[in-house]
C-alpha cells in the first residue's frame, strides 16, 4: 500500500511539474559557421590622422561585441567598445572607432599564416594579423 501512494505520489508530481519529456529548444550560435574563424584577436598597424603612427587590436567575440584598442608611439592607448555581425558576403563592425557614421562594412578573406585581409567599399586593403 505504501509503494503504491509512492508511486501515485511521484506521478502526481510529475503531471503537476511536467516531467514528460518535451523536445528542448535550440539554442541557436550566434556566429554562423563561417564567421567563427574570424574570433579571437587581430592586429595591424598604420598612421591614425590625430594620433600619427598607431598600432590597432582587435578584439572579436562570439557573443557579437569587440574591442578596438589603440596603442600610440607615446605609450598610451585608447580603446572603443563595439560590435559586429555578418550580412552576406560583408563583414559590418560598428561602434565609435568606425568614423561618424559607426559602422563600416568591408569583405574579408583569410589568406595562410593567419592573416585577415579587409577590403572596404572604395577597394582599400587592410591586412591584419593574428594576434
Amino acid at each position: 500500500m505504501a509503494l503504491t501512494r509512492a508511486v501515485f505520489g511521484v506521478s502526481m508530481l510529475c503531471a503537476l511539474w511536467g516531467c514528460t519529456e518535451r523536445p528542448s529548444a535550440a539554442v541557436e550560435d550566434p556566429v554562423p559557421q563561417m564567421g567563427a574563424e574570424l574570433l579571437g584577436t587581430w592586429e595591424t598597424e598604420g598612421v591614425d590622422p590625430a594620433l600619427g603612427p598607431v598600432r590597432v587590436r582587435m578584439q572579436v567575440e562570439r557573443d557579437g561585441s569587440l574591442t578596438m584598442t589603440l596603442f600610440m608611439e607615446t605609450g598610451g592607448q585608447r580603446s572603443f567598445p563595439g560590435s559586429w555581425f555578418l550580412e552576406g558576403d560583408e563583414w559590418v563592425l560598428r561602434g565609435a572607432y568606425f568614423g561618424e557614421g559607426g559602422q563600416q562594412r568591408v569583405r574579408w578573406k583569410l589568406e595562410e599564416k593567419g592573416r585577415l585581409i579587409l577590403e572596404d567599399e572604395e577597394g582599400r586593403q587592410q591586412v591584419w594579423m593574428r594576434g
